[in-house]
């Protein structure tokens, strides 16, 4: 069992300006301690787009909602942050920050009253083990000893014309030392390596890839994908300006999407 981690990152949140109902889930670890939790929901260029904070008591959990303004179209994605907080009171001593562990709830409702559900997906949020040493690397060490450069998705899938399903990937580049990191996405399907894209994210920004666009990829592909780092450039430096370390940090989420007919947006589960 993990302990969980003083931060969780979410690849992925719906913009509310979609209709979108993004919300985190949060929970305190600590049977004794209260948490002091910050959320942060980015847009995709890493951009804040609002922050929440609350308290959650021990062994409790808070929602954090990113609130349905509109239903505007638009491909409108970004990112979530959560941290644990150390806090004190006045004359007593510091509270180092619980640990802590969250879920990513995106719903998506046909108007702004919440009257019906299109649809809705949930995710585990990454912990920090998982993704990347927040919030410059483990002491000494960079690239891969502090982050994550390779991603595996499983399912990868292009079947409108059969199945209906076709995937969309978020890659989110975690780290927040101004800088970059080049990767690139290896697609295979039954027979082997079929064909390679290669990208560039800034530090936050959110990359999101619709495979019914991709027209190199015919209809009824059911593959895989490996995101491998290619070369990255977040520098640290040390108080007396010396290079300590270079950061790399990935986290992704895959969504499997029902398509209907002329894009039609009908009532009922179409993502997962």
């Amino acid at each position: 069992a993990s302990p969980g981690n003083q931060v969780a990152f979410g690849p992925l949140v719906y913009s509310e300006y979609q209709g979108w109902d993004s919300g985190v889930q949060v929970q305190n670890l600590s049977a004794t301690t209260n948490a002091k939790v910050k959320v942060y929901f980015l847009d995709r260029s890493g951009d804040v787009i609002t922050t929440l904070l609350d308290w959650i008591c021990p062994r409790g959990s808070q929602t954090f909602f990113l609130p349905v303004v509109s239903d505007l179209p638009g491909d409108w994605v970004g990112a979530v942050r959560v941290e644990s907080q150390e806090w004190l009171t006045p004359g007593g001593p510091r509270i180092a920050p619980p640990n802590i562990v969250a879920v990513a709830t995106l719903i998506k409702y046909a108007v702004a009253q919440r009257t019906n559900t299109r649809q809705a997906i949930a995710y585990n949020l990454l912990p920090e083990h998982k993704v990347f040493d927040w919030q410059i690397g483990g002491e000494g060490s960079g690239g891969v000893y502090s982050g994550v450069g390779l991603i595996a998705i499983p399912s990868l899938l292009k079947d409108r014309g059969a199945t209906g399903v076709t995937s969309e990937l978020a890659i989110t580049n975690v780290v927040p030392k101004p800088g970059f990191t080049d990767f690139a996405i290896f697609i295979y399907d039954q027979n082997g390596l079929l064909d390679y894209v290669c990208e560039k994210l800034n530090e936050k920004q959110v990359e999101y890839i619709d495979l019914q666009r991709w027209g190199y990829i015919n209809d009824g592909f059911k593959g895989s994908a490996v995101i491998s780092a290619t070369f990255w450039e977040h520098d640290v430096f040390g108080p007396d300006g010396r290079f300590k370390r270079n950061l790399v940090g990935l986290a992704a989420v895959a969504i499997e999407r029902s398509r209907t007919i002329f894009g039609v947006d009908v009532i009922g589960d179409e993502a997962a």
